[in-house]
């Protein structure tokens, strides 16, 4: 997959060497979490995608099925007896949010966004275990990503390699439709932007969704980009169509199906609030207010490729 969530990253951080199994090493981190001391093996179809952006120590031009089988019987004859621990390391390296950075547990308002997404995790882990979580917009569905853990096939579902934000509602009626199980939306407020009267058609089929807008009232990927590479630019022009400043009160919206809508300021009400939404049975919308000025480790680790004197704010 080209999306990894938390436990992925803090599993390739410790590894010796990482199989590249059909991944192309595109924007989304031009392989830079790999460890420059990890020996890297890339399987893959197309030639061209051996070493692009992200050197192979050995390459292997073919399909991932035969490829993973060949590789499994080549194992189960070298192995002389079971590792003392899993595949993917000790306990303490597996997902669960207790195991979260610092900053999903961050204090003070405007809340980080790790916190917002920290919370709604928590409030899944504990509450809503086998629920449908979609992941959508920038620097939201990337703090989500790495606060998500999944407890089944198939359960946490991301805006994928394009970038194509947006996709959040067509995702919760497909999740929805697939297996019936409730869906919990996570989103920015510009991705929400986009397809958001599909809540209407939510409310038509009963989907019972709740939407947590992790709001920053920003276009945050773009804007704290552009803070990081043009600063005196910014400073003296200011930004390009990026704030959606003031707030909006997009929870105001559900009154329309008469859904449960709360505008939350304070990060202890986040999971009270998901449980009022969910007693109310109908598509919600839980309102987040977070800051704009927390940089999400993706995009800290972008700017210090692209420009590598760069000092932003990195969580």
């Amino acid at each position: 997959k080209n999306t990894l969530l938390n436990s992925d990253i803090m599993t390739l951080a410790m590894a010796d060497l990482v199989v590249s199994m059909g991944i192309r090493f595109d924007w989304t981190s031009f392989g830079m979490l790999i460890p420059a001391t990890t020996k890297v093996i890339q399987i893959h179809t197309d030639a061209r995608q051996i070493g692009f952006n992200r050197p192979a120590d050995l390459g292997i031009i073919g399909g991932t099925g035969p490829a993973a089988k060949q590789l499994l019987a080549a194992v189960k004859a070298r192995q002389k007896k079971q590792a003392d621990c899993s595949w993917n390391g000790a306990e303490d390296l597996k997902g669960g949010t207790a195991r979260l950075m610092d900053d999903f547990r961050a204090e003070g308002t405007p809340m980080h966004p790790a916190r917002c997404a920290g919370e709604v995790a928590r409030f899944l882990e504990e509450e809503g275990r086998d629920w449908n979580i979609i992941c959508d917009g920038g620097e939201a569905a990337v703090w989500m990503g790495f606060a998500s853990t999944a407890s089944r096939p198939g359960q946490i579902h991301m805006t994928g390699p394009n970038g194509t934000i947006g996709t959040g509602p067509g995702l919760v009626v497909g999740a929805w439709a697939a297996n019936r199980k409730p869906v919990l939306w996570y989103t920015g407020d510009g991705s929400l932007g986009f397809y958001a009267m599909e809540m209407d058609t939510m409310a038509k089929r009963g989907i019972p969704v709740v939407c947590v807008i992790s709001n920053d009232s920003a276009w945050g990927m773009i804007r704290l980009t552009e803070c990081a590479l043009k600063p005196e630019e910014i400073k003296t022009k200011g930004h390009c169509n990026v704030d959606l400043y003031p707030l909006r009160a997009y929870e105001k919206m559900v009154a329309i199906w008469d859904g449960y809508g709360e505008c939350v300021t304070d990060p202890n009400q986040i999971i009270p609030a998901i449980r009022r939404a969910v007693s109310n049975g109908r598509p919600s919308i839980i309102n987040v207010e977070v800051d704009k000025v927390s940089v999400s480790p993706m995009i800290a680790a972008y700017l210090n490729m692209i420009k590598p004197e760069n000092e932003s704010k990195s969580a």
